[in-house]
C-alpha cells in the first residue's frame, strides 16, 4: 500500500498556489498588459540609461525615446499600409474574379473549396468587390468601409469598440512602461523589499535575467524580421530582371511584409511564408522554374539566417528548444485564438523556462551546500 505523507504546510501552500493561479486567470487581461509593458520597459531602459550617461536629463531622454518610437511606427504604418493596399488592390483586380469563379464551380463546391466559396460569397455580400476595385485613395476607402459597416449593423459597433479598446490597451502599456523606466533603479526592487530577506537576492536575480532575456529577444527579433523581410523582397524581385512576363514581382512587397511578420513565429513562420509564396506563385501562373527557384532561395535564406544571424543577434536572448517553441505557439493560438497569443507565447515560455531553471538550480545548490567540506 502506498503511504502519502501530506503535511498541513504543504497542503496550505498548494491551496494558496491553486487560488493564485485561478486569480491570475481571472485577471489575465491585466497580466498580459503588465507583461507587455515589462517587455517594453526591458527594451527601452538600456537606451534611456545610455542617454542619461551621456548627460541628457532622464525625463528628456524618456520623452525622446518614446516620441521616436511613436514617430517610427506612424511612418512605418503609413508606408506599409499604402504599399500593401496598392498590391492588394492589384491582386484583387487581376486574380480575385478567377479565384471566385473557380471556387463557385458546382463540382468543386465541397470540402475546403466549399468553405472558400462561402467566404468569398460573404465578402461579396458585405464588401462589394467591384466597388473596392474602384477605390483610389484613403478617403474613398473610408467611405466604403463606413457603408459596409452600416450594412453589417451591430458588427460595426463591435469593430469600433475593438479598435478603441486596442488603442486604450496600447496607451496603458506605454503609460505603465513610462513609470517603470522613470527611475534609474529597477522599479521591481522596491516591490521585492516586501518579501522575506532570504528570498530577495534570488528573486532579484531571476527578474534581472528575465529582463535581460526579453530585451535581447525583442532587439534580435526586430533585426531578424527586418533581415528576412528584405531578403524575401530581393528574392521575389530577382527573376523580374530576366523574365519580362514574371508577375509575382508585383506582389514582392506584400510577400516581404508577410515574411517579416511571420518571422516572429519561430520554426513555423518560415514554413508558412513558403506556403504563402507558393500559393501566390500558383495564382499568378508562374512557371515550374519559379517554384524551384523559390524553394531553393527560401531554403538558402533560412540557412543563412540560422548560421550567420541567429547566433549573433540572439546569443543573449531567451533560448527555447524548437519543440517547446512550436508547442507554445500552438498553445497561444488555441487559448487566445489570435496571432497576438502566438507571438506572446514565445517570451512567456522563455520567462517560465528561466524561472523553472533558476528554481531548480537554486534548489540543487541549497541541498548540496551541507555536503561540502
Amino acid at each position: 500500500m502506498l503511504n502519502v505523507n501530506l503535511s498541513v504546510r504543504t497542503f496550505v501552500v498548494g491551496l494558496v498556489f491553486l487560488f493564485l493561479v485561478l486569480f491570475v486567470w481571472q485577471i489575465i487581461g491585466i497580466v498580459v498588459t503588465f507583461f507587455l509593458a515589462f517587455i517594453l520597459f526591458s527594451t527601452i531602459k538600456p537606451v534611456v540609461d545610455y542617454l542619461e550617461d551621456k548627460g541628457i536629463n532622464r525625463s528628456v531622454a524618456i520623452t525622446l525615446v518614446y516620441l521616436s518610437i511613436v514617430l517610427f511606427f506612424l511612418i512605418g504604418f503609413y508606408f506599409i499600409t499604402s504599399q500593401s493596399w496598392i498590391q492588394i488592390k492589384f491582386f484583387a483586380q487581376q486574380y480575385l474574379n478567377s479565384i471566385n469563379q473557380f471556387a463557385s464551380d458546382d463540382a468543386m463546391s465541397v470540402g475546403i473549396l466549399g468553405s472558400v466559396n462561402s467566404v468569398l460569397q460573404s465578402i461579396n455580400k458585405d464588401l462589394n468587390i467591384s466597388d473596392l476595385l474602384n477605390i483610389q485613395n484613403y478617403t474613398d476607402l473610408f467611405k466604403q468601409l463606413v457603408t459596409s459597416l452600416s450594412d453589417i449593423g451591430f458588427q460595426g459597433f463591435r469593430l469600433i469598440g475593438g479598435v478603441l479598446g486596442g488603442f486604450l490597451s496600447v496607451f496603458m502599456i506605454m503609460f505603465l512602461s513610462v513609470y517603470m523606466v522613470g527611475t534609474r533603479k529597477n522599479f521591481y526592487e522596491d516591490l521585492v523589499v516586501l518579501l522575506p530577506i532570504k528570498h530577495r537576492t534570488f528573486i532579484l536575480d531571476v527578474i534581472k535575467k528575465i529582463q535581460d532575456g526579453l530585451s535581447a529577444w525583442v532587439k534580435g527579433m526586430l533585426l531578424l524580421m527586418l533581415s528576412i523581410g528584405v531578403g524575401t523582397y530581393i528574392i521575389i524581385l530577382i527573376p523580374s530582371l530576366f523574365l519580362p512576363e514574371y508577375k509575382l514581382a508585383s506582389l514582392a512587397f506584400l510577400l516581404a511584409l508577410i515574411a517579416g511578420l511571420l518571422e516572429a513565429i519561430p520554426n513555423l513562420g518560415p514554413i508558412l511564408t513558403y506556403i504563402v509564396a507558393v500559393i501566390f506563385a500558383i495564382i499568378t501562373g508562374s512557371p515550374v522554374a519559379i517554384f524551384v527557384y523559390i524553394t531553393v532561395s527560401f531554403f538558402l535564406l533560412q540557412q543563412a539566417e540560422a548560421i550567420l544571424l541567429v547566433p549573433v543577434v540572439m546569443k543573449k536572448a531567451i533560448d527555447i528548444h524548437p519543440i517547446v517553441s512550436i508547442l507554445s505557439v500552438l498553445a497561444g493560438l488555441e487559448i487566445t485564438g489570435s496571432p497576438l497569443g502566438a507571438l506572446l507565447s514565445i517570451p512567456i515560455a522563455g520567462t517560465v523556462q528561466i524561472i523553472i531553471l533558476e528554481v531548480i538550480s537554486n534548489y540543487k545548490l541549497f541541498h548540496n551546500e551541507p555536503t561540502k567540506k
